[in-house]
């Protein structure tokens, strides 16, 4: 977590401090959310994803929106002292809260488990979270009433999208571990997209269309000689 704030522009120990509420924050309110969906008996289950069928992807679609709304929240509460003045720096704030809520999800969910587990698992966890989460980091970032509520919606509905299909598939095992993969590395593919089209910066594949149409131009023209 400290790793997401080095060299914030507040100062790193300040910023991680930040991320540290922030986090507590996310599995506080994700916590609360999950008890009330109890109290009203639509609690989504492990056990529900795991037995297939419909019920398993509306099970971790819950699971993903009460999980990842709750690391928004907790985002923009760790933003309030001081706000994020663009997407780069909303990104540190979702990054920060994300290793946070990780962390602590792991203590409790693997409460028990061997240590060496319980390690692996705290250190893998906040890389997973932090890019589930990533899209919606822009929403965070300076802009209109409107603009931000737009940015609200696509990137939760992003994020959630991800996360269920990461746990659906992770919960199917086997060929179903590759659907899990995807939906851990999306919205990476994203951030990637989105980092090099702010740089002006083509895509490796527009990169390649050039290069191969200069080598076919090259090729027709040695052959016309």
């Amino acid at each position: 977590m400290v790793l997401t704030q080095w060299r914030a522009p507040d100062g790193t120990l300040r910023a991680a401090a930040r991320a540290a509420l922030g986090g507590g924050a996310a599995f506080s309110l994700s916590l609360l959310a999950y008890g009330l969906l109890q109290r009203a008996g639509l609690a989504p289950t492990w056990e529900e994803v795991v037995r297939g069928g419909a019920g398993a992807v509306g099970a971790a679609v819950l699971v993903g929106l009460v999980e990842e709304g709750g690391k928004l929240a907790g985002a923009a509460l760790a933003g309030r002292e001081r706000p994020p003045r663009n997407e780069s720096e909303a990104l540190r704030y979702v990054a920060g809260v994300s290793s946070a809520f990780a962390a602590l999800e792991a203590g409790l969910a693997l409460a028990g488990v061997p240590w060496g587990l319980l390690v692996v698992r705290a250190a893998f966890a906040p890389v997973v979270h932090t890019m589930l989460a990533a899209p919606m980091a822009p929403a965070l970032a300076p802009g209109s009433r409107r603009v931000r509520l737009r940015r609200v919606g696509a990137g939760v509905a992003f994020a959630v999208w991800a996360h269920a299909l990461g746990d659906w598939g992770v919960a199917r095992g086997g060929e179903g571990l590759a659907a899990g993969a995807l939906g851990a590395s999306l919205p990476a593919f994203w951030l990637f997209v989105r980092t090099r089209r702010a740089l002006g910066w083509p895509m490796p594949w527009e990169q390649a269309a050039v290069a191969l149409k200069r080598l076919r131009g090259r090729t027709i023209g040695a052959g016309a000689r």
